[in-house]
């Protein structure tokens, strides 16, 4: 029994080649071609242009005060306008030592508590 061996020539090889450095060279003047179509536009100058007219009046404005220190600014808080600020939240969630979650976490001792610690928060602790 003879076994017949199709024996590979070296032009066959270097049309393989040829043909695979033709595809990769045919692809890459494509994505060149493409980005020269669709490229965005940058500007000279990066950042959005304020009309004239407002950068006049603001010149012109009076230079504005120094904020005010927060112990100063909590002196002048008032608590009852806070609770009047979160009666709309009240319902949803409590803020009382041992309750039972409702529809929101409980909020007591939020501060300094781990991040997502809360049994009823809706975020994985892992």
């Amino acid at each position: 029994m003879s076994r017949a061996y199709v024996r590979m020539e070296t032009t066959d090889s270097n049309k393989i080649a040829l043909a695979l450095l033709g595809t990769l060279l045919g692809t890459m003047a494509l994505g060149v071609f493409t980005s020269a179509i669709y490229a965005p536009n940058k500007p000279l100058k990066p950042g959005y242009a304020l009309p004239g007219a407002e950068t006049e009046t603001a010149a012109k404005a009076p230079a504005a005060p120094a904020a005010e220190p927060l112990p100063e600014l909590l002196a002048k808080a008032d608590v009852g306008k806070g609770q009047a600020d979160t009666k709309v939240c009240q319902p949803a969630t409590i803020s009382k030592k041992g309750a039972a979650a409702k529809v929101g976490p409980p909020l007591y001792g939020v501060l300094g508590r781990p991040v997502a610690s809360s049994p009823a928060s809706p975020i994985p602790t892992a």
